[in-house]
């Protein structure tokens, strides 16, 4: 037993003496060492540390350790300055020049008298705002700026690529040759120093090789960017591949200096080719980069592709989300379309969970963006789909006809339903068939009555729809059946011609040419004349008769411009002074008629508002209308309709005689509303209308909707 226990210590004391030196050392290798102030203060400083992202780090003369490096820190000569994974630097010297380290990169600065010299060992840097006193050291070569700017690339393979995007630097090699460096040449320098030049046409810029770029989709453009060197070539190809040997090309696209390319998820490499003045095609480096799936925000609910059927009562639907870190604020968005251009809904919240109301029914599509500090974008989610189906309430309450109700007169049908507390006004819908798909006639009112002049008997179904002020749906009625049989199929005599309700029009002269009035008999009847009405008044009151016609058409000048009726009655000539309810007799379903007398004068031109002007407006506001002055004319009418969005039917709001030109209308529901003006002369006769403008009157809403920023790369 004591032996193996001195065994088993044998064996283990020495693990955990190395253990605990590892452990130390690595501690040690985040820890300032005690003389960095002391160095600190021997050492000249050359520059400052202007910005640092992610990690960092500085090794200060000989010493043996790594230091964390913070922005704004001051640099020293001998300073070791290195850049970790997804990590960058930029080095600002005192002639206020600088370096930029891209991730991986290390150099090493030195100061001897007025020359600043950088040891260049591995990575990718930059200089800009060239310095005079600048060298770099690249393996056995030592590379004077001169003022130039610069770009040194180290690959794989540790040969280095230098270039110059601006001004001429000067490369001496170890055997003291000296070459000159233009923009229009590359130098390579392999492992073992040696320096040859190459032409260039273009230099890749963004993105970084190995880039990792992180987004929801599967699919995403990106920004592409390069630098022609040969100011005389215009047009490049951008080429993204899944393979380096770019056998297999995803997508191609010509453009100057920049393209947004389309990047699928998963390793991609890309290129640029330019066709040089020798007809050679020039092909840049191949670069990679990935396409990560960004899972730093996930949607949790509702779930894609649901569907949430909600009774009327219903109206909360809960969006929640998940999220890594700590992110600063969310952006709840919510859409019509999955490219988020018909925004409904943009939240802002520092919460994982948001509650939305008044979501109609239809398809939605929803995200979620994280933002951390200064507004940037940390995340964000893959759009989801969901579909709201409301339940609809049963209303308005269907009065008459009852159910199954039969109608058995020759008169029109009468459709009456109960006023409902939810209806700005109603739709009326009657149809052939119980699915209402073969509509017969459709009408929208605000009176719970409806008067229909039904042209056959057979069976019918109707039903009512509740729409609010904003013509949206919040009721809809049970279905009713009635089934129209009268006693006598039908009227006898049917007016055909003006239509009901048409708009018939006469251009002014004398004498004015006639309007030709034409009716059918359905079935027969005796022999006799007919009698023409046509009135002002609906009743006929004041109409205007013509008896003793013995075909089916008459002909009638009308000389001033009105709303008319007009009808048709055939009397047995047997019954001929009987009184009238012992005559036989048939009347006609009167037809109404807008007759309108074209005067010589132009139609006027209208000033505004422009077609399709928006008025945004928190409740119902009056609205000026102007045209311009029509020489000759007396006054103006200026006819105003507001559109149904469901039907398209434009319902008469106003028709009205000013002198001015101009009206100011009633407050305006919001709607849409179609509008156009005419001239009147002194004898009240009415020229042609102008053209007919849309208004658009809505509620006033606070869009806060932020721009959407590129995808973030990491």
């Amino acid at each position: 037993m004591g032996r193996e226990w001195l065994k088993n210590t044998l064996v283990l004391l020495p693990v955990f003496m190395l253990m605990a030196a590892a452990s130390y050392y690595l501690w040690r290798d985040t820890q300032p060492e005690e003389s960095t102030l002391v160095a600190e203060e021997k050492a000249e400083v050359i520059g400052v540390l202007q910005e640092q992202v992610s990690n960092v780090k500085r090794k200060l003369g000989n010493s043996l350790y790594w230091n964390p490096l913070r922005s704004n820190e001051n640099l020293y000569s001998n300073d070791s300055i290195r850049t970790g994974t997804d990590s960058s630097a930029t080095i600002q010297l005192q002639d206020k020049s600088s370096i930029v380290l891209a991730e991986n990169s290390l150099i090493v600065l030195e100061k001897r008298a007025n020359q600043l010299n950088v040891d260049f060992k591995t990575g990718d840097i930059e200089t800009k705002s060239g310095s005079e006193n600048l060298s770099i050291k690249v393996k056995d070569t030592i590379l004077d700026s001169k003022s130039a700017e610069l770009k040194l690339r180290t690959d794989t393979q540790n040969n280095t690529q230098i270039i110059v995007t601006k001004g001429t630097a000067t490369l001496t090699d170890k055997q003291n040759k000296k070459v000159d460096i233009t923009t229009k040449k590359v130098v390579n320098v392999d492992e073992k120093g040696q320096a040859k030049q190459a032409a260039v046409a273009l230099v890749l810029n963004t993105p970084k090789d190995k880039t990792s770029i992180l987004d929801p989709d599967k699919t995403t453009t990106y920004p592409f960017t390069w630098t022609m060197l040969d100011d005389e070539l215009k047009e490049e190809t951008l080429e993204i591949s899944t393979k380096p040997d770019f056998t297999t090309i995803t997508f191609r696209k010509n453009g100057h200096q920049a393209v947004r390319g389309a990047v699928n998820r998963g390793t991609q490499y890309w290129r640029v080719s330019t066709k040089m003045k020798d007809g050679k095609i020039f092909y840049s480096e191949v670069r990679e980069l990935r396409l990560d799936e960004d899972k730093r925000v996930v949607n949790v609910s509702p779930a894609n592709n649901s569907n949430l059927d909600f009774e009327p009562e219903q109206d909360k639907i809960t969006f929640t989300w998940n999220a890594l870190g700590a992110p600063k604020v969310f952006i709840l968005e919510i859409s019509k379309d999955i490219g988020f251009t018909q925004m409904i809904i943009t939240q802002t919240t520092p919460n994982k969970t948001f509650e939305a109301s008044g979501l109609k029914a239809g398809k939605y599509y929803w995200r979620v963006r994280a933002l951390g500090e200064n507004n940037a974008e940390t995340g964000r989610t893959a759009p989801f789909t969901f579909q709201l189906n409301r339940t609809l309430a049963q209303i308005p309450q269907l009065l008459f006809p009852e159910n199954g109700f039969v109608w058995t007169l020759n008169d029109p049908l009468a459709f009456e339903w109960k006023r409902s507390e939810k209806a700005h006004q109603y739709q009326l819908v009657i149809s052939k068939d119980a699915a209402q798909s073969n509509i017969v006639n459709q009408v929208t009112l605000k009176e719970t009555k409806y008067l229909w002049k039904w042209n056959k008997p057979g069976e019918y179904y109707w039903s009512v729809t509740c729409l609010n002020a904003g013509g949206d749906i919040v009721g809809k009625s049970v279905m009713h059946k009635a089934v129209v049989q009268p006693t006598v199929s039908g009227p006898v005599i049917i007016l055909k011609s003006p239509a009901d309700q048409s708009t018939v029009t006469r251009d002014r002269r004398d004498p004015m040419d006639p309007i030709v009035f034409s009716w059918a008999v359905e079935r027969p009847i005796s022999a006799g004349p007919f009698t023409f009405y046509i009135s002002e008044k609906p009743d006929f009151s004041t109409a205007l008769k013509k008896s003793g016609i013995e075909s089916t058409r008459y002909s009638l000048r009308l000389d001033r411009g009105a709303n008319y009726y007009w009808k048709v009655e055939w009397v047995n000539p047997k019954d001929a002074g009987k009184p009238t309810d012992k005559q036989d007799r048939e009347v006609s379903i009167p037809f109404s008629m807008k007759y309108r007398i074209n005067s010589n004068l132009p139609a006027p031109l209208l000033i505004e508002p422009l077609n399709n002007t928006k008025k945004s407006t928190p409740k119902a506001d009056t609205v000026e209308f102007k045209w311009q002055k029509v020489a000759g004319s007396a006054s103006y009418r200026i006819t105003l309709e507001r559109e149904n969005p469901n039907t398209k039917e434009r319902v008469p709001v106003l028709s009205q005689i000013v002198a001015k030109e101009s009206f100011v209308s009633m407050p305006l529901e919001p709607g849409i509303y179609n509008w156009n003006v005419s001239s009147l002369d002194k004898d009240k006769v009415e020229g042609p209308a102008s053209q007919t403008r849309r208004l658009i009157i809505e509620l006033n809403k606070e869009l806060n909707a932020p721009k959407l920023r590129a995808p973030v790369v990491k």
